[in-house]
Formats: C-alpha cells, sequence, structure tokens
C-alpha cells in the first residue's frame, strides 16, 4: 500500500504513578473502536485487528512513523497487551495511553522488536484509550498488525522476592527500563512471577541494574508448590541476559539469582517474556549473541539493520545465491552465511566501521559482485 500517512500529534509524558484507582476490565472487543493513521482499504482495515480472527490484519502505509488506536469507548483498566505482528512488524514501537485522546501517557517502549508476538505488560493504568505507536518499521513494507488483546487488572503479573523488597518489586515489570528494582540485600535472591493463569512460555529476558548476577537459575510451576529446573542456559552478556528454553506451559516462574558482579545488591530494570516460538530457535539464539557483540562481529540483519544485497548467477539458473553490501555470501536459500573478516593482533576488522566500503558489479552490468573494504593498512575484496 502506498500514499501519504496523516499522523496526530500527541503529548506523551512517562508513567511515574505508583498505585491508581482500578477501573473496570477492558470490554469486549465487540465495543471497541480502532483507528489508525493511515490503512483505509477495507481489506486490511483498523477493525481487522481485534476481530478476533487471526488471518486478517490491519496494515499501513510504508513509512514512519505509525499508530493504531484502541476506544474502549469507556475508562478500563489496562495492565498490558499481546500484539500478533504480521511479517511487516515494527523495530521499534511505544505504547500510548489516554483519557481523552489528547493527552498521552507513555507505559511501555522497545528498540528491540522482532515480529511474530508481542507478550507485553506494563504498570495497571485507568485508561480509555490504548495507541500502538510504530517509531521504526523492521522491514521495508509499512506496519500490520493480526491480532490486538488487552490485558485486564487480573492479567497483572504478581511479583514477590525473598528476601522481601515491597512494592518495589513492581517495577520489573512495569514496561519502563528506567525504573530499577534493587534486591534488599547484597548476595542471593529469589524473584517469584504468578502470571495468574497457566500459559505457554519460552523465556525471560532480564534488563540489569548497576549490578548483574552471574549465577541465575530458572524454575517453573502451574500450582506454585511443585517446582522444575529449566534449562536455559544465561548468555553472560553484562548489560542483559536471555533465558531461552523449549516452550512449556506454566503459571509461575522463579529466578533464584546469586553471586552479584560487585560487592552490592543485585539491580534489575526490568523482566520481559521471550517470544514463544524463540526458544531453540537458532536465529534467536544468533539475536542475543549479536546484541551482545560489537557491530560487525555478526551480520548486520540480526541487529534489525537494513542490508542490500544482490543475487548472484544467470537468468537460466536453477538456484541462485545473496550476496549483500558487506561481502556477506549466502550459497544458497536458507543456508550458512560467509562472513569475511580480520583477526589479526588482538583485534577484529569488520567492514561495519571500516573506513571505506565500495561496491561494483563486473563490468558495472554483470551479475558478478563484489565488496571492497578498507581498514588502515588492510583491504579485503570479496567476489561472488
Amino acid at each position: 500500500m502506498t500514499g501519504s500517512s496523516k499522523i496526530v500529534a500527541v503529548t506523551i509524558t512517562t508513567a511515574i504513578v505508583s498505585s491508581i484507582s482500578f477501573a473496570a476490565s477492558p470490554p469486549p472487543k465487540g465495543e471497541w473502536t480502532l483507528t489508525a493513521s493511515s490503512g483505509n482499504d477495507p481489506a486490511l482495515a483498523p477493525a481487522l485487528a481485534a476481530d478476533g480472527n487471526p488471518t486478517t490484519r490491519w496494515s499501513s502505509d510504508f513509512s514512519d512513523p505509525q499508530w493504531l488506536q484502541i476506544d474502549f469507548g469507556r475508562p478500563a483498566t489496562v495492565a498490558g497487551l499481546t500484539i500478533q505482528w504480521e511479517t511487516a512488524y515494527s523495530s521499534a514501537y511505544d505504547v500510548l495511553t489516554s483519557l481523552n485522546a489528547t493527552d498521552w501517557t507513555k507505559v511501555y517502549s522497545t528498540e528491540r522488536g522482532d515480529g511474530r508476538i508481542d507478550d507485553i505488560y506494563f504498570r495497571p493504568t485507568e485508561a480509555r484509550y490504548v495507541r500502538i505507536l510504530g517509531r521504526k518499521r523492521g522491514t521495508g513494507w509499512g506496519y500490520s498488525i493480526f491480532e490486538v488483546d488487552v490485558k485486564g487488572p487480573d492479567d497483572q503479573v504478581l511479583v514477590t522476592t525473598d528476601p522481601p523488597s515491597g512494592d518495589g518489586a513492581t517495577a520489573l515489570f512495569d514496561g519502563s527500563t528506567d525504573s530499577t528494582w534493587t534486591a534488599p540485600a547484597t548476595g542471593h535472591v529469589t524473584i517469584t512471577m504468578d502470571f495468574r493463569r497457566i500459559k505457554p512460555m519460552a523465556g525471560l529476558r532480564l534488563d540489569w541494574g548497576a549490578c548483574r548476577a552471574k549465577s541465575i537459575g530458572l524454575f517453573a510451576s502451574k500450582d506454585g508448590t511443585n517446582w522444575a529446573k529449566v534449562n536455559a542456559p544465561p548468555f553472560g552478556a553484562k548489560a542483559f541476559e536471555v533465558l531461552l528454553h523449549a516452550p512449556i506451559d506454566a503459571r509461575y516462574l522463579r529466578l533464584d539469582l546469586a553471586d552479584p558482579a560487585a560487592d552490592q545488591p543485585i539491580e534489575i530494570n526490568e523482566i520481559r517474556l521471550a517470544d514463544l516460538d524463540a526458544g531453540g530457535n537458532v536465529l534467536a539464539l544468533y539475536r542475543v549473541a549479536a546484541e551482545a557483540s560489537p557491530p560487525g562481529a555478526y551480520p548486520e540483519q540480526l541487529r534489525d539493520r537494513q542490508v542490500y544485497w544482490t543475487v548472484t548467477g544467470l537468468p537460466t539458473d536453477d538456484a541462485e545465491s545473496l550476496f549483500d553490501e558487506y561481502g556477506n555470501l549466502e550459497p544458497v536459500q536458507g543456508g550458512t552465511t560467509l562472513m569475511p573478516f580480520v583477526y589479526t593482533n588482538g583485534r577484529l576488522y569488520t567492514p561495519v566501521g571500516s573506513e571505506t566500503v565500495e561496491q561494483t558489479l563486473a563490468d558495472n552490468y554483470l551479475p558478478l559482485p563484489s565488496v571492497v573494504w578498507h581498514a588502515g593498512d588492510l583491504r579485503v575484496d570479496a567476489q561472488a
């Protein structure tokens, strides 16, 4: 879909209220009214993102930003969303709420959207309107959503810690990495999360504060009494941790944290659920590794960067290869990517961040591409 989009200006503030007077739960979808910044084609209309049919969808124009808005018709308490993205997902987006469609509060924000299904939580908030504001597209298309579900007060995650940390534990699922939970003491601490019902899960992401835990155990339970250890090896990144595992059904999760990286209490800015298909997904593991590594250590598309490529081979070939702007080669569809780099004197050199990167075709038109990049006295020439 092409065309211009009409973006409505809004005033955004960051939610800092620690307690609210709860309104009623959100009404059923049949009472919602959905609007959007673009997407008036009846086959891709905003209402299709909340019609209960996971095969219909809303789709926007191919530009940033875009938004999809829900009007409940009355105030309600919202505590999170489940967003089922089509291939055209948002890699960076906010969730905003309002009582009057004029004054908006940011209740959730992410820069790491990867599509599929986002199961998100934030601090329970009274709102009549909920807006998903896409700031950056994850593809060259627009934004497209199959279905949106809204969590009410009965879906809020109940968090307890041992030793107890009082209301401070609410910061763990408040939708913001700007707030921080601090363990009440240095050393071992457990965090127990009650998701209020048995649901499928495939992992957690922890964004650390000033002090991370070097020893992490994850346990799951359906009843809060019988616990089983989950096989979710930690990555050991300093700023964050991702615990991915095969999908399980559980109501409760428990984190056992010990061995602080510094002589101070462990701190966590936010806990978020991983995508259901991330557990055991090799690509999801590579995405985590790419985020934890310097730029260029992995293909840039794993860091949600737009990468340009060309097809190699002859028109009559029954198989073709892809060669990208950095000289990375995918010989066959779905196959291994070959990535040139130089490691010398304890330093890694890649085309990302190099002094120059030049792309050419043989004789300026033949489907025989090459990429040349320089780093100091180094020259790397990749040809396909």
